[in-house]
């Protein structure tokens, strides 16, 4: 049993166009060919001169035409035949002056006059036959042999005011033939009784008929061509509007107001409009009221020939739901080079955004988890500090005391056991002192007892009784109350491996310890005169100085929101620079307190 049917339809228009342009060429070329072949054998071909140009006429839509024939002797046009004016104006016209109207111009010059839209510009040539009507007007110049001219040719139409260049083509092969005529005519009659002479005259039209037979099959061979062209053309864009309509990706064609005018199957899809719904719809149907604005500014962008490339938007689907979307739009241009239309392709990124909220997420994580490792390592470092310092180095102390007690209460012991006990005790004070180097180094009780600037100041006095020659500079624009505690912490390790590394590796013998601040940042820089170092090189290394290394404070700047930069370069010396947000301590962004 019969269930349904289905058809395919198919537009064929650029087809029929070709099929039109196709017939109205052989039209033309059997014209020619016609004519060619008659005013061969006619013995009257003025008659066939009438009638060729009144079928000319006919073929190309023309209510008006005229044929002058040059008279040498007497200086100007005669009118040898015409069409479309009544015998009273052909009266009027039936002499003609060289240089006077489009035809004497024509005969003057020997070149073609093509006016057109001749109500519009004002032409003293165009005047007589604007009288007539005429808004489109083309005039050949009928040459002989040698290249003279014999007359002229001329079609006019009050119906349009152009000619295309298939009319063009057809008058130019209508007027050679004509001059062909017009010659044979007056050959016959100059030469009728000189046989070589009518002879050459025949094949000279012989040779120019089949130059003109060759023309015409050089003409149909192009349009042999331009119809496989088109073809290729017609099968080239069914390809391309199969790659639309099954892209993966939705595509919307908006013109130059914001209205869709197409789009493929996966627009439909995507935002569940079918396409009877969205065609003739202003573009911000897709959107958002709040990005209403955007989309203007883009298509302004795209209006000025712009190509945009990888832009962020969202769309809105009927439903409502909010997909975001990578954006590619560029704009389309017509046959005149103007942009007349926007398209826009659309890359649905919700799983991508989704992929980034969560890696965001466990970044955050990442540096929590880190924050907390800091607190925690910071914190044993303290506890170290404060056990070496209290209960280590008070346990050295009194030992030292009582041997100093036992050297005193002794006084008759040989000098050998009093040597003894003296190297004892210097053993002792040198451990203590190694002690309390080992607490300070892990975590100065200082910082926190007394703060970020007295600590840098006994930082740098340590130094400077370790290392005589070397010269520190200290710059220090900020009060202590000024700084919050979970910055000095950052500010001491940064200062402490900077200049560990200025005294270890760069031999430098001034460093200069900057800190100040402005109105968004905390900013510690210390700066050494040495040889430098190659950045790139040491960052890449694995081992790092001093037990913490650039990177470690290169992780701890970026941990706690801030930021390290480091300047140097061979025989320049180093500048070892943290920025810290000052908004980071006001909103809680990290915590480095010690329990």
């Amino acid at each position: 049993q019969l269930l349904g049917g289905f058809g395919i339809t198919q537009d064929i228009t650029g087809r029929k166009e070709s099929e039109q342009r196709i017939e109205k060429s052989l039209l033309r070329f059997e014209l020619l060919a016609w004519t060619a072949e008659d005013l061969l054998h006619s013995r009257e071909p003025q008659k066939i001169v009438d009638k060729l140009c009144t079928r000319v006429m006919e073929l190309l839509d023309c209510q008006v035409f005229f044929n002058f024939l040059a008279d040498v002797p007497a200086g100007h046009l005669r009118l040898n035949a015409w069409g479309g004016i009544t015998i009273e104006e052909a009266r009027r016209i039936e002499r003609l002056d060289y240089g006077v109207a489009v035809c004497g111009c024509v005969a003057r010059d020997a070149a073609r006059i093509v006016a057109e839209r001749i109500p519009t510009p004002p032409d003293l040539r165009t005047e007589l036959v604007k009288s007539y009507g005429i808004k489109a007007y083309a005039c050949h110049p009928l040459t002989g042999v040698d290249g003279k001219v014999i007359g002229t040719l001329s079609f006019g139409t009050r119906n349009r005011d152009t000619f295309s260049t298939d009319d063009l083509t057809l008058m130019k092969a209508v007027a050679d033939q004509v001059a062909a005529a017009i010659m044979r005519m007056q050959n016959e009659h100059e030469l009728l009784d000189s046989k070589e002479a009518l002879r050459k005259i025949n094949e000279e039209l012989e040779e120019t008929v089949r130059l003109r037979t060759a023309e015409l099959e050089e003409t149909v061979a192009t349009l042999k061509n331009e119809i496989v062209t088109r073809k290729k053309i017609q099968t080239q864009l069914h390809q391309l509007s199969r790659v639309f309509m099954d892209a993966a990706d939705p595509i919307i064609i908006e013109d130059l107001s914001g209205t869709v005018v197409e789009m493929n199957r996966e627009a439909e899809l995507s935002y569940g409009y079918r396409r009877e719904e969205l065609i003739g719809s202003p573009i911000t149907t897709l959107f958002i009221p709040e990005r209403y604005d955007q989309a203007a500014k883009l298509r302004e962008r795209c209006r000025a020939g712009e190509e945009i490339r990888d832009w962020e938007g969202v769309r809105k689907s009927k439903p409502g739901r909010i997909i975001p979307s990578l954006l590619t739009a560029f704009p389309l241009k017509d046959e005149s080079d103007k942009v007349a239309l926007v398209v826009t392709i659309c890359k649905d990124i919700s799983i991508r955004k989704q992929m980034e909220e969560k890696l965001m997420e466990s970044q955050l994580r990442m540096k929590q988890l880190s924050r907390k490792s800091l607190n925690a390592l910071e914190a044993d470092r303290q506890a170290v500090a404060r056990e070496l310092h209290d209960s280590i180095g008070g346990s050295l102390a009194a030992i030292k005391f009582r041997l100093e007690e036992l050297a005193e209460l002794s006084p008759r012991d040989t000098a050998g056991e009093a040597t003894s006990l003296g190297t004892l005790i210097s053993h002792v004070l040198d451990t203590i002192k190694e002690t309390r180097r080992i607490s300070a180094n892990l975590r100065p009780l200082m910082l926190d007892d007394l703060g970020l600037l007295a600590t840098i100041d006994w930082y740098t006095r340590q130094f400077r009784q370790r290392i005589g020659d070397m010269r520190f500079i200290r710059q220090i624009d900020v009060q202590e109350h000024e700084i919050p505690e979970e910055f000095k912490i950052v500010f001491y390790r940064v200062m402490q491996e900077a200049v560990n590394n200025a005294v270890k590796h760069s031999q430098a013998d001034t460093v200069t310890i900057r800190l100040k601040k402005d109105d968004a940042n905390f900013e510690l820089e210390v700066k050494d005169n040495a040889c430098g170092f190659d950045s790139s090189e040491v960052f890449s290394r694995r081992e790092r100085f001093s037990g913490f290394g650039l990177k470690s404070m290169q992780e701890r700047a970026e941990i706690c929101g801030g930021a390290l930069d480091i300047h140097t370069q061979p025989g320049d010396g180093t500048c070892v620079r943290v920025t810290l947000p000052i908004g980071a301590a006001l909103k809680g962004q990290f915590r480095c307190t010690l329990d």
